[in-house]
């Protein structure tokens, strides 16, 4: 079920424009697609939509990755949060660390969670913050 219509076009319609569009694309479905479109909306997203933007990634030299940042967007474009991952390494290439940081609509820092990883083969500790 195709609406052919991108988000950056719902943004920029105004809400009548976007009815008649949503009119016409729902009376071209049947009742039984009509209900499995309304329990699937319900159940996936609730009442807020959240979109993850292009994840930034950083690499360091070696090309070991560095850092990743992802902002997370509401369907208006405004911000609802993010994530920022960076990693730490042992001079001999292993990882040593892992620290993810959850960010809110203004970007603090409001959970931040730290994965330790040991070269002689113990299993990782995660510790958090916040």
């Amino acid at each position: 079920m195709e609406l052919n219509i991108t988000l950056a076009q719902l943004r920029a319609a105004t809400k009548d424009q976007i009815l008649t569009k949503l009119n016409t694309w729902l009376s071209n479905r049947t009742k039984a697609q009509l209900i499995g479109l309304i329990l699937t909306v319900a159940d996936d997203i609730g009442d807020r939509v959240e979109i993850p933007e292009p994840t930034l990634s950083d690499h360091y030299p070696d090309g070991q990755i560095k850092s990743m940042f992802q902002v997370n967007r509401d369907v208006l474009g405004n911000r609802t949060g993010g994530r920022d991952i960076t990693w730490t390494y042992y001079p001999t290439g292993e990882v040593d660390a892992i620290t993810i940081e959850e960010l809110d609509a203004r970007g603090v820092v409001t959970a931040k969670r730290t994965i330790k990883h040991f070269k002689d083969g113990r299993q990782p500790i995660t510790t958090e913050v916040l």
